[in-house]
């Protein structure tokens, strides 16, 4: 302390200022103050590399005497408002001096005792008054001068030290690490930008003030025991003892991208460059037979599912990395095997001879235990889930076994006989599945123009029947069954497979017999199938009585088709008939097409009839209309012109004229005018009869040259001549 403050008042006033503090030398400083902080932080601002400033309030706590602003002996009940506390800043002399506090000699005195001896010192103050210097010495890990070394040694360089201490304090840490590089009182922007500058940077840290270093770094490796903060910002987090891993990281990764580099090189590109190569190209050349040949697909498929693990195996050499020296199980194994080399070197065949001599009885007790284990591990019996067991004692049926692990007397005492009930079997009559071929499946429907030498080997004397109408038909067929019966199948019958045979080439004679040879091969082969199967099943029944103990499932047939010796004549024949009713189909479409074209025809020529007579019924009535109404005009008058004369004749009457006069001068008026009618209207439908012969012949004007005068011709529009409207006599006058 300064100015006669107590050391551990200097710690009080530092720990009050530091309690919201992440910085590990806040911890620090919290872990030795003597006693709890009195005061709580009201505001708290954290300068980054440089400290921090507080304003505290009273809390709830008891205070001695003189021991700060509140009554001696009095308590603050938390929770209530108090008055405004102090004001502490602590950091280093630029921040104090930032606040406008000013660094006293004393003060002084004791920083440069505190950076000569290689300490990071703060200085505390409390209201604008300096209490003391609090100074710390950074303690390097025990493991970090040879994590370093290390590092050094598998090519990591250079290796700096960022530090936001003082140069003096970073000199002594300097001189106890192996470090290339030292740069002191860095901001933490500063430390982000120097890692930003030197791009490739591992930075190990685990501050506050390391976060924005370890976030812009190219990896970021925080230290578990550090703050949260730098755990977020790093891409690595190291726990335990994380300083001691960082060169196994380092080999790990330049491990991993090693392997990295092995999987895409060889396997990606190499092995299936070299899958592409044997089974695409080499396979089919190199393919025995075309069952192999078309296995070129499954191999490719193997062959990628090989490569696929490969790349696995290659890369789960890293579960294994560095460890061949400490696992356990690995030394045993060493050791193991460094013994069995030693025994084998000393090996003589004399020695083994004469142990084996004096070791008889061990060894016979040993081989006739082992036999013994072998014998009784019969009596253990394991029917699967679709299995059935059948039990013999000494050759007589016992038991039925369900499911499942049964313990019953060795061999050959009880012998277990699995079958499988709900299995699909089949017997094949006509024919043999050949080994390795292609198996005929249950529902193929071959024609007989289809091939029949793929994957079968036909038996004549079993496929060719002959027909109701002396014709040779080869059948190939198959019956499928269950056991329904295990005992019966087992034990009733020593072949139900040769039974079976035998009874379908039976009724499929029989059938065939009772058949016309193209029926057969056409419109007969499905009912051929349901009467094959409903007869196998009677005469199954009559040649075991007791039953085989099987219940059939199905009956196929495969082929059926005339001997191939005259396959290649019914194919003629087949075709003389496609292409008669080819013929035969075409002259009907053409008649049908004739037929409908004619119809076609005749009904378009009603039509037009019917069309024609409606015109010329619809003509002639207009004809008719217009002519009553020509008639109408010129023989009768207007109604407005009988009304106008009818009005005219009785005003004169009430006039006082003679009424006979009247009439006969309005009886001579009406022929007169419609005398000009007709004039008129005649004149005009002559003129129109002139146009409309003129308009549809050619013209020919004749001039002679020689009259004297002017001679003009006009051909005008009839409808020219009407006169306008208000010129004219009126209704009723001359």
């Amino acid at each position: 302390g300064l100015n006669g403050v107590p050391p551990e008042e200097v710690l009080r006033a530092a720990a009050i200022a530091e309690q919201k503090s992440e910085h590990p030398l806040a911890a620090l400083i919290l872990q030795s103050s003597p006693r709890a902080p009195r005061e709580e932080s009201h505001t708290f601002q954290a300068h980054p590399g440089a400290g921090v400033v507080a304003t505290s309030v009273w809390g709830g706590t008891v205070l001695p005497a003189g021991a700060g602003e509140a009554p001696a002996g009095s308590t603050v009940p938390p929770g209530k408002e108090t008055k405004a506390g102090s004001t502490y800043i602590v950091g280093t002399r630029r921040l104090l001096e930032e606040q406008g506090i000013p660094v006293s000699a004393e003060a002084i005195v004791v920083l440069e005792q505190l950076d000569a001896a290689g300490q990071t010192s703060l200085l505390v103050a409390k209201d604008g008054a300096i209490l003391g210097v609090i100074g710390a010495r950074d303690r390097v890990r025990p493991e970090a001068a040879a994590v370093l070394a290390e590092l050094r040694a598998i090519g990591i360089s250079p290796v700096a030290l960022l530090t936001g201490d003082r140069a003096a304090v970073a000199r002594v840490v300097a001189e106890q690490l192996p470090v290339t590089e030292v740069h002191a009182e860095l901001l933490p922007a500063q430390k982000a930008e120097w890692v930003a500058n030197a791009k490739t940077v591992a930075f190990v840290g685990d501050g506050v003030n390391d976060a924005p270093a370890l976030a812009r770094a190219a990896v970021g490796i925080a230290i578990g025991s550090g703050t949260d903060v730098a755990a977020e910002a790093g891409d690595i987090v190291m726990m335990g003892e994380p300083l001691k891993a960082l060169p196994l990281l380092v080999r790990l990764s330049r491990e991993t991208v090693r392997i990295i580099r092995q999987n895409i090189i060889v396997f990606a590109f190499g092995v299936n460059f070299v899958g592409i190569v044997l089974t695409g190209w080499l396979w089919p050349l190199l393919a025995p037979s075309p069952y192999w040949y078309e296995k070129a697909p499954l191999v490719g498929v193997l062959y990628h599912q090989l490569g696929s693990l490969l790349v696995l195996l290659n890369s789960m050499r890293l579960l294994a990395f560095e460890r061949t020296a400490t696992s356990p199980t690995l030394v045993r194994i060493r050791d193991s095997a460094k013994a069995a080399g030693s025994w084998f070197d000393a090996f003589r065949i004399d020695d083994l001879l004469h142990g084996i001599v004096h070791r008889r009885k061990s060894i016979a007790s040993a081989a006739f235990a082992i036999v013994l284990f072998a014998w009784l591990s019969t009596a253990f019996a394991q029917v699967n889930v679709d299995e059935v067991g059948i039990v013999q004692r000494f050759g007589a049926v016992t038991a039925d076994l369900e499911p499942g692990l049964h313990v019953r007397w060795p061999w050959p005492i009880e012998t277990v006989t699995r079958v499988r009930p709900r299995e699909i079997r089949s017997v094949e009559v006509g024919f043999r599945e050949r080994s390795g071929g292609s198996t005929v499946p249950p529902n193929a429907g071959l024609s007989w123009s289809s091939s029949h030498s793929e994957g079968v080997s036909r038996l004549t004397d079993e496929a060719v029947m002959i027909t109701g109408d002396g014709d040779l038909v080869e059948i190939l067929a198959t019956v499928r069954y269950r056991i329904s019966e295990p005992r019966k199948f087992l034990f009733a019958v020593s072949d139900p497979d040769a039974i079976i045979r035998s009874a379908t080439e039976s009724v499929l004679r029989e059938l065939v017999a009772s058949q016309r040879f193209l029926e057969l091969l056409t419109i007969r082969r499905a009912g051929l199938e349901e009467e094959s199967l409903v007869r196998l099943e009677r005469r199954l029944a009559e040649v075991a009585p007791e039953g085989l103990g099987v219940a059939l499932d199905g009956f196929t047939l495969h082929d059926l088709h005339p001997p191939p010796e005259v396959v290649s004549s019914y194919h003629a024949v087949a075709r003389a008939i496609q292409e008669r009713d080819r013929m035969v189909n075409e002259a009907e479409a053409d008649a049908m097409r004739m037929r409908r074209r004619a119809d076609e025809e005749a009904d378009r020529v009603v039509r037009r009839a019917f069309s024609e007579a409606n015109r010329l019924t619809e003509d002639a009535k207009a004809l008719r209309d217009a002519f009553q109404a020509w008639h109408r005009v010129l023989t009768e008058l207007a109604p407005e012109e009988e009304a106008a004369f009818l009005a005219e004749r009785e005003k004169r009457i009430k006039a006082g004229e003679n009424a006979a006069t009247v009439d006969a001068e309005m009886a001579s008026r009406k022929q007169k005018a419609l005398a000009e009618r007709r004039f008129f209207i005649e004149s005009r439908l002559a003129t129109r009869a002139v146009v409309e012969v003129f308009r549809q012949r050619d013209k020919i004007l004749i001039d002679v040259g020689d009259l004297p005068g002017r001679r003009q011709l006009f051909f005008l529009d009839p409808d020219l001549l009407k006169l306008p409207p208000g010129f004219g006599p009126k209704p009723g006058e001359p």
